[in-house]
C-alpha cells in the first residue's frame, strides 16, 4: 500500500468513528511524514495538565454526556481523552515521566498505539480506555493473560529462551506466598499457552520445568523448615499432579501439529 492510499484509509477511519466530513477529517490526520513520532510521557502529562477542554464535536455519534473529557494534543496530533492520559501513565508508572514513547499508528478519532521499549499500548481516543497490546508489531490483539506479553498467534513464534523467560515471569507470578496453598500455585490457562507454544520450538520440557520450579517450592526446603509432614506431601502431591497436567498438555498439542501437519513425529 503506498503512502498515498494509507493516508486516505486513515481519513476514512477518523470520518467513520467520528461522523465528520471527510475535509474535516482530512485536516486532523494532516500529513503524516510531518508528524512528530517519538516523545516523552512528561510532554503528554504536561499538556494533560495544562491544556483547556475542547468542545465535543455536535456531528459526533456519541452524547454531550457520554463522551470523555478531551485536549487537543500538539505531541499526537489529535484530540486526546484526559483519562486516557492518566491511565497510560499508571501503566508506565515504573518507567517514571522521563518514559520514551514512539507513535507506532494513528487513527484519529479512534486509536493511537504507543510503544516504550518492547511494550505496546493502544490509547481508545473515543473513550478512557488504555489497553496492553501483544508485542508483535502492528498486532492488534489485546494481552489478557499477564505478565505473557504475546498472544497466542506470536506467542508460537517467540524462540525457546525467551517462552522459558515467559514461564519465569508467569510462575512467580501464580505463585501464592500468603498463607502458602500448593494447591492454588499450578494450573492456569497461560501455563497451558506457554507449553503448547513451547512444543513448536522443542523447548516443552524445559518450560514444564521452569513452570514447576517458579511456581512451587523446594519440597526437601519445605520439610526441613516444618514439623508438619502434612505441609511437604501436599507440595509434592500439587507439583506431581502439576507435571502430569503439563505434560499431558504437551502431549495433546505435539498429537495436534503432527495431525495438522501429516507427520508422525514433530521435527527436532
Amino acid at each position: 500500500m503506498t503512502k498515498d492510499k494509507k493516508r486516505k484509509q486513515s481519513i476514512r477511519a477518523a470520518q467513520q468513528a467520528s461522523s465528520r466530513r471527510y475535509t474535516q477529517a482530512a485536516r486532523e490526520v494532516g500529513d503524516w511524514s510531518a508528524r512528530r513520532k517519538t516523545f516523552q510521557l512528561a510532554e503528554l502529562l504536561t499538556e494533560c495538565s495544562s491544556s483547556p477542554q475542547i468542545p465535543f464535536d455536535s456531528a459526533g455519534p456519541q452524547d454531550h454526556w457520554a463522551a470523555p473529557q478531551r485536549f487537543a494534543s500538539d505531541v499526537l496530533g489529535t484530540a486526546v481523552p484526559f483519562g486516557s492520559v492518566l491511565e497510560l501513565a499508571g501503566a508506565l508508572a515504573q518507567a517514571g515521566r522521563a518514559a520514551a514513547l514512539e507513535l507506532e499508528s494513528l487513527t484519529p478519532g479512534s486509536r493511537a498505539v504507543l510503544l516504550h521499549g518492547q511494550r505496546r499500548f493502544e490509547m481508545t481516543l473515543s473513550q478512557e480506555l488504555v489497553v496492553e497490546l501483544c508485542r508483535w508489531r502492528d498486532c492488534p490483539n489485546s494481552l489478557w493473560d499477564a505478565p505473557i506479553s504475546w498472544c497466542d498467534a506470536h506467542l508460537r513464534q517467540c524462540d525457546a529462551a525467551t517462552l522459558v523467560h515467559q514461564a519465569q515471569l508467569w510462575g512467580c507470578a501464580r505463585f501464592h506466598w500468603a498463607d502458602y496453598a500448593p494447591e492454588l500455585c499450578g494450573g492456569g490457562r497461560g501455563a497451558d499457552r506457554l507449553v503448547r507454544a513451547a512444543v513448536v520450538q522443542d523447548a516443552s520440557k524445559e518450560v514444564v520445568h521452569t513452570l514447576l520450579d517458579t511456581c512451587f517450592d523446594d519440597p526437601d526446603l519445605v520439610a526441613d523448615s516444618t514439623l508438619n509432614d502434612a505441609v511437604p506431601m501436599r507440595l509434592r502431591h500439587a507439583i506431581d499432579r502439576e507435571r502430569l497436567r503439563l505434560e499431558g498438555a504437551a502431549r495433546s498439542e505435539a498429537s495436534r501439529l503432527r495431525k495438522s501437519t501429516g507427520l508422525t513425529r514433530l521435527p527436532h
